[in-house]
């Protein structure tokens, strides 16, 4: 009876056993499969926050670069209208009067309009940081001119200027220019030509 009962224990014990490491078994596969698709991977996320924000700015910066084409009333868009300026001499002897001279070509691939009168133009000297001289400050019937320009053609307004100084309002000023380097900046509307230099002996 004895041996039978210990034989009893000892299968009651390998049984036990095994249950116990099946489940063991069993549940530590079940936490690795939970683990797995618990998070996504923070990198596959990050790649795609990134591309997805990439594409808009680069089209956005490239749109507004230049201009898309001719307003639907025939005008030229803002910067379809290049400026320069020049003068007919480099250097000028004492007397001599500069000449100043303003050119605009458009440059789109179809012809547009521009107002281009003497109410959008500025003939502006300069010498360092001294303002000499501007067509805006004494201007008189200044007039508006609506001009169709041609693909890649140049037109040009002249400016004799008669070697003053002036002042906004046109205000009263009696010392003249001196001797010297100078520079003429013009401008269209809001475009504004590079500088260049004159010298008047």
């Amino acid at each position: 009876m004895v041996v039978g009962v210990a034989v009893l224990v000892v299968l009651i014990l390998i049984i036990w056993g095994i249950v116990a490491g099946v489940r063991a078994l069993g549940g530590h596969k079940d936490s690795a499969d939970g683990a797995g698709a618990a998070a996504p991977s923070p990198t596959a996320a990050a790649d795609t926050t990134a591309s997805g924000s990439a594409s808009p700015d680069a089209s956005s910066t490239e749109a507004s670069t230049s201009p898309a084409g001719v307003n639907p009333d025939g005008t030229c868009p803002q910067g379809a209208v290049s400026v320069k300026a020049s003068t007919d001499k480099k250097t000028y002897a004492v007397g001599q009067k500069p000449v100043l001279i303003l050119t605009l070509r458009n440059t789109l691939s179809e012809a547009c309009t521009a107002d281009v009168g003497t109410k959008a133009q500025v003939f502006t000297v300069t010498s360092g940081s001294d303002r000499i001289f501007s067509t805006s400050d004494c201007q008189k019937d200044a007039a508006s001119t609506e001009l169709k320009l041609e693909p890649g053609q140049d037109e040009t307004a002249r400016f004799t200027w008669d070697r003053t100084r002036s002042l906004p309002q046109c205000a009263a000023i009696a010392t003249k220019p001196r001797a010297g380097t100078y520079t003429l900046k013009v401008k269209l509307g809001k475009t504004e030509s590079a500088p260049v230099q004159f010298v008047l002996q």
